[in-house]
């Protein structure tokens, strides 16, 4: 831009140097006269000019070094750097191109699917986000102070199919869901069905994706195997595990399974599909030949669908089973090790149901 009168010099040069993705360094220069008797133009100041992606003002003022909103901007978010020298007669302007940090939102994700063995259509979550940026002039990531959208959308789909998948919202705060309510449940369920007559089991992707500043940023995702094991058939399954702990939790307290009575039962269960394991509330009552009063113990069984490392830790006994705990387990907690339901170990009776 310039005015009417004098000739206004050329822009030699805009220098503009990024010590960081908060800072700038922006030195003008312009052209000396062509000749050694014409007096050189100053500017009287320099002004200098941020605009973001949308044309709107980030900063504007006469410092050479100056602060960058990095934390206002979008991921590798297009800024303009505009120098400006004022002159008695007009201003000349010069532009420069550079970008914002590039930026991604980490969250840890724990999702349990499904809570109904049948439909397969509910589910929970937890997310634990944080906004990161690239760390300047490295390859390794830094956490950013910012504000995180506290909406996401999640495209679950079944891998290894056609499947397109279908979206449904999700909070930062976490919830549960119901995939019913969105389209292509059907079609969904179709392919997840498919996947389960040809291996029997589906490879679930949960892919968060949320819109940050400039455009979409992927937030996370959690791939959930699925296996299409009926609620009875598991309830059967737990109830084969919980005979077979407490078969090996009467050969620790009491050096056999046999010669006694014994009884195990399963109060409550749960099975995790992100794990493939189960989570079960068991008690153990048995009462030793010769012996009037029964031994009770409860405990938390948790196991591999497979019986793999399998544990017990202790809840609640009665006196003589709390002495017979102390007197042979360090701790609460007894490792079970593999447990294999197949094989039967002692003569444990299973109830609770």
């Amino acid at each position: 831009m310039a005015g009417c009168g004098a000739r206004l010099p050329e822009v030699e040069s805009l220098q503009v140097e990024q010590p960081s993705w908060d800072s700038l360094l922006v030195i003008l220069r312009f052209e000396e006269p062509a000749s050694i008797t014409a007096t050189p133009l100053r500017p009287r100041h320099v002004i200098v000019t941020l605009f973001d992606a949308n044309y709107d003002t980030l900063h504007t003022g006469q410092d050479s070094i100056l602060f960058v909103p990095d934390g206002l901007l979008g991921s590798n978010e297009p800024v303009l750097v505009e120098a400006c020298g004022v002159f008695d007669a007009g201003s000349v302007c010069e532009q420069r191109p550079i970008h914002a940090s590039p930026k991604r939102i980490d969250t840890e994700m724990e999702v349990t699917y499904p809570l109904d063995p049948v439909e397969m259509a509910r589910g929970s979550y937890k997310l634990r986000p944080r906004l990161r940026r690239a760390r300047f002039g490295a390859s390794d990531w830094e956490d950013l102070e910012g504000t995180i959208p506290d909406s996401v959308e999640a495209l679950i789909r079944v891998l290894d199919t056609e499947d397109q998948g279908i979206r449904i919202p999700m909070r930062l705060a976490g919830g549960r869901f119901d995939l019913r309510q969105a389209p292509g449940y059907r079609d969904y369920r179709f392919y997840l069905l498919s996947a389960f007559r040809e291996s029997g089991e589906a490879n679930v992707e949960f892919r968060l994706v949320t819109k940050y500043r400039n455009g979409p940023l992927t937030v996370g995702s959690k791939l959930v195997r699925v296996n299409r094991k009926t609620e009875e058939e598991q309830a059967s399954e737990v109830s084969r595990l919980a005979e077979a702990a407490g078969n090996r939790l009467l050969r620790t307290l009491s050096g056999t399974a046999a010669g006694r009575r014994a009884y195990v039962f399963v109060n409550e269960w749960e099975y995790v599909p992100d794990t493939r394991r189960y989570r079960a509330e068991i008690e153990l009552h048995w009462r030793p030949l010769g012996r009037r009063n029964w031994r009770e113990i409860v405990g938390q069984l948790d196991t591999g669908e497979e019986g793999d490392r399998a544990r017990f830790t202790l809840t609640r006994a009665n006196d003589e089973a709390q002495r017979r705990w102390r007197g042979e387990v360090s701790g609460d907690v007894l490792s079970l090790d593999d447990l294999n339901p197949s094989q039967s170990e002692g003569e444990t009776g299973r109830d609770g149901w």
